[in-house]
């Protein structure tokens, strides 16, 4: 690719420098932009992956300034080469939210409209693009590094930056002209939650925790349901931390958003069996690797653990296959309630191409497939809060009939999960044929008084 190429790529309409006497920033940049465009395009193009350019793009930038005279009033030359590169190989006014840890979302509704998703909640960003073309500047950059492009033939593009980071983004004429960009950047926080971590956030208690990890320890398969920013993610990640080491886990993603610490051991070895898989999606029908194709393949491998982040589409059917063949099988999936779960199981099972089954014949294997129902909702205060779960017990006319185990109640003195029913005989003895503890089995199996709350802290009543 041409050095001018790159250029018109990098800058679709790079200014001409403005008059020596107009020191303005505008201008300065204008200059800068338009000799690095000339004279360093490779350059430019190579700093949206390596850092070792982005380091030579401020030294070239430093150089041209101190070489031409360029200077604007009030900022040293340190200063104003850390502008222009941030305007021009950065991320410009989101670099500091992209590097802020905190910031879990970054919405940009127009050019001139950046909202910030925090532990605070949403609220407006104190700083804009400048113009649309700047906007779609840096949202050009923020795609390429996906190897995707956007642009007017391409409206439209839903990708991973990085490990954990998508972004999806509108271009005109999808959007107004005037609005110049549309996009929304998900930043998803790779790190081991503890148990300690999740009562402290008010996510869930340690009865309740004791309850899912002795689920998926002993064969039965948990479906975990919610909003976008619920917190599906999050305890999915502490829950297969948390298995026992025996089991061999296989997880199955669109991008690696799943942590699993896998410690050594004396002799260097890891202690876990771990297999982590991620789609590969492709407009040509023979290369694409979907999650589908992914989960058939994952059959092979002697799984204990499927884990499937997220469940959208035709894969549901396969996995409901594999949850009725002796395999363990967690899933996150989009859900308004506990029960609504298994409707919304049973309209992506429907989706895949190889399903003859009618929906009540449908419904009945997903019943069996997905016993146990996690529900996770973002409270009003910005809390992640397990609020429900639920046993399917049973479907009648293609409608799951589900029984709740444990509600969340919010009270004076605090959060509270009680718990409210006892789990099925199925379920009871699917546990103990898979090693569970007796006595752990039998409290869960008995009906809870109507006086008893589960404990804020504390482990399992036996």
């Amino acid at each position: 690719m041409s050095e001018a190429t790159l250029s018109k790529i990098l800058y679709n309409s790079a200014s001409e420098a403005a008059p020596a006497e107009d020191n303005t920033y505008e201008s300065a940049l204008a200059k800068t932009q338009a000799y690095l465009s000339e004279h360093h395009a490779q350059t430019l193009a190579e700093t949206v992956l390596q850092e070792q350019a982005r380091d030579t793009v401020r030294y070239l930038t430093e150089q041209f300034l101190t070489s031409n005279k360029v200077y604007v009033a009030g900022m040293s030359i340190r200063e104003l080469t850390n502008r222009l590169y941030r305007d021009m190989a950065g991320y410009s006014i989101l670099e500091e939210p992209l590097a802020d840890p905190s910031v879990e979302e970054i919405l940009v509704n127009a050019y001139n409209d950046v909202e910030i998703i925090d532990e605070k909640g949403r609220h407006k960003y104190h700083e804009s693009f400048a113009t649309p073309e700047q906007g779609r500047d840096i949202a050009r950059r923020l795609v390429r590094i996906s190897g995707q492009t956007i642009d007017t033939a391409h409206p439209i593009v839903d990708a991973y930056i990085t490990t954990g980071v998508r972004i999806t983004a509108f271009f005109p004429p999808v959007i107004d002209e005037k609005d110049g960009i549309a996009f929304t950047i998900r930043k998803q926080h790779l790190f081991n939650v503890t148990r300690d971590q999740l009562i402290r956030w008010g996510t869930a208690n340690d009865e309740l925790l004791d309850f899912i990890s002795l689920c998926l320890n002993h064969g039965v398969s948990v479906s975990v349901a919610g909003k976008t920013g619920s917190g599906k993610t999050t305890l999915t990640s502490y829950l297969l931390n948390n298995l026992d080491e025996k089991l061999r886990i296989v997880t199955i993603e669109e991008t690696r958003e799943i942590l699993i610490v896998n410690p050594l051991d004396e002799n260097n070895q890891k202690l876990k069996s771990v297999v982590t898989l991620c789609t590969r999606p492709s407009d040509d029908p023979r290369l694409d690797v979907n999650m589908q194709s992914l989960v058939r393949s994952t059959l092979r491998m002697r799984p204990d653990i499927i884990t499937m982040a997220e469940m959208r589409g035709g894969e549901a059917y396969d996995a409901q296959e594999a949850a009725r063949t002796g395999h363990t099988v967690t899933s996150t999936l989009h859900a308004n309630s506990a029960k609504q779960t298994y409707s919304r199981i049973l309209t992506m099972c429907q989706m895949n191409p190889g399903n003859t089954l009618t929906p009540t014949l449908l419904m009945d294997l997903i019943v069996e497939a997905f016993p146990i129902t996690i529900f996770c909702k973002q409270l009003s205060d910005n809390k992640r809060c397990i609020t429900e779960v639920v046993e399917a017990t049973s479907a009648c006319d293609g409608v799951a009939k589900t029984r709740t185990l444990f509600q969340y109640e919010k009270t004076r003195s605090g959060d509270s999960w009680r718990r409210v029913g006892a789990i099925s005989p199925r379920i009871a003895e699917l546990m103990l044929s898979n090693g569970a503890d007796e006595k752990q089995v039998s409290y869960f199996s008995r009906e809870p008084t109507p006086t008893t709350k589960s404990r804020s802290k504390g482990g399992t009543s036996t």
